[in-house]
């Protein structure tokens, strides 16, 4: 199981690119409701995104192993974010995907900065 520090690790990383996000869009005046409800969207689609890389590039043998884990009823957050873990170690070069992942994120969040800029007005 991830360790509480690295948990924070990663809660710490997420949000630090969240703000990089939100400085790239260079959304001036926002509300605090505003800036809270983006980051919550942001970060939404952040762990979506990582878990759509993880689970679509797992090896073959391991992929229905994952699901099944992952579908078992009654699972906490904390048994997913293990399941995942674990998978993330089965993936051939994994920091790579994950730059790629955020990196493609990235682009498409400031593409939709003007939608979003439209929200803000």
């Amino acid at each position: 199981m991830p360790t509480q520090n690295e948990n924070n690790e990663l809660n710490a990383f997420i949000d630090k690119f969240i703000s990089q996000v939100i400085a790239d869009l260079k959304m001036d005046a926002m509300t605090p409701e505003f800036e809270k409800e983006l980051r919550e969207m942001i970060r939404d689609r952040v762990e979506k995104r990582l878990i759509n890389m993880i689970i679509n590039n797992l090896p073959d043998e391991e992929f229905n192993t994952v699901i099944d884990k992952l579908e078992k009823a009654g699972i906490t957050e904390d048994e997913e974010v293990q399941i995942l873990s674990d998978a993330v170690l089965k993936i051939p070069d994994f920091a790579e995907k994950f730059k790629a992942t955020l990196k493609e994120l990235h682009a498409e969040l400031t593409e939709d900065a003007a939608e979003l800029r439209k929200r803000m007005s």
